[in-house]
């Protein structure tokens, strides 16, 4: 297990149905959804940390700060026993629209699918003095049977679970969709043959983070800051990852080094600063303030 936990970290820290609709609201620009929520009252903006807060499991919701907040998942994706029972007693609930057993449903499901396809513990291929070491074979040997039935389930198997779940309102969804893209978009051959599919994602996932950011979240806000500084589904941009590096660093001092925060200002001019600034500014007010 330490394998999900540490691929979903990495991936911060893993149908029947062809196609889920994108959140009705059109994604906005950043600059657009920052100068939106900056008028909202305080208490306005509270009350979507509270809401976030209600909505997330209280084992991995850690508060960073008064209206800042961050998911920290170290646990087993699910517990031990048949995977297929598992999601079987949560499918009539996910269907009905409980976000939390839709998101309990991918972790299990992309859990065994690492597992079935051997990405799941790297460990496994590592010499420990001289050889595997036995308790992660025991691990990797039970998880096989455990999900080789779910495994033989091709609807249940091959449902979207993940992209289920970020529509329905699940934060820890919406944050996963922009990093798990096989579990959106299949491999990489299914995103080659429906380019279109991989432009909407794009801007789902700007639009995922924009909004979790919004409440509170400091995950959203590195990610965001992450994505432009790399062009991951958003236009390449040193001074919107700066802005957004700034706003992290305000919500939790410390959160990107010096050295990477020098890196970023070294591409960009006098002006260029002052405009990400003031853009931090707005980001950060839209959230967090006061």
């Amino acid at each position: 297990m330490a394998l999900l936990a540490a691929a979903l970290c990495a991936l911060v820290m893993f149908s029947t149905r062809d196609h889920i609709e994108p959140p009705a609201a059109p994604p906005r620009t950043t600059a657009r959804a920052a100068s939106d929520d900056a008028v909202l009252p305080a208490s306005a903006r509270l009350t979507r940390y509270e809401q976030a807060r209600r909505g997330i499991d209280p084992q991995v919701f850690q508060s960073v700060g008064p209206g800042v907040y961050q998911i920290i998942r170290l646990g087993a994706a699910r517990p031990p026993g048949d995977a297929l029972a598992f999601v079987h007693s949560r499918v009539q609930r996910a269907r009905a629209g409980d976000f939390s057993a839709t998101f309990e449903i991918y972790l299990a499901v992309r859990d065994c699918q690492n597992y079935i396809s051997g990405d799941a513990d790297t460990a496994l291929a590592l010499e420990v003095q001289g050889g595997v070491d036995p308790r992660e074979l025991s691990t990797s040997e039970r998880k096989l049977a455990e999900c080789t039935l779910l495994a033989g389930n091709a609807a249940l198997w091959n449902e979207h679970w993940l992209e289920m779940a970020a529509h329905q309102g699940s934060i820890e969804a919406q944050l996963m969709y922009a990093v798990d893209v096989t579990s959106v978009l299949g491999p990489s051959s299914q995103r080659l043959a429906n380019p279109e599919k991989t432009l909407e994602w794009k801007d789902t996932a700007r639009s995922y983070l924009e909004q979790v950011a919004a409440t509170g979240n400091l995950d959203a806000m590195v990610r965001l800051s992450n994505a432009y500084a790399k062009g991951v589904f958003v236009q390449r941009s040193s001074e919107m990852s700066y802005a957004y590096a700034l706003a992290a660093n305000r919500m939790k001092p410390g959160t990107f080094d010096a050295a990477f925060m020098v890196s970023l200002q070294t591409d960009l001019s006098v002006q260029q600063q002052a405009s990400a600034r003031s853009a931090s500014a707005e980001i950060y007010n839209a959230c967090c303030a006061h």
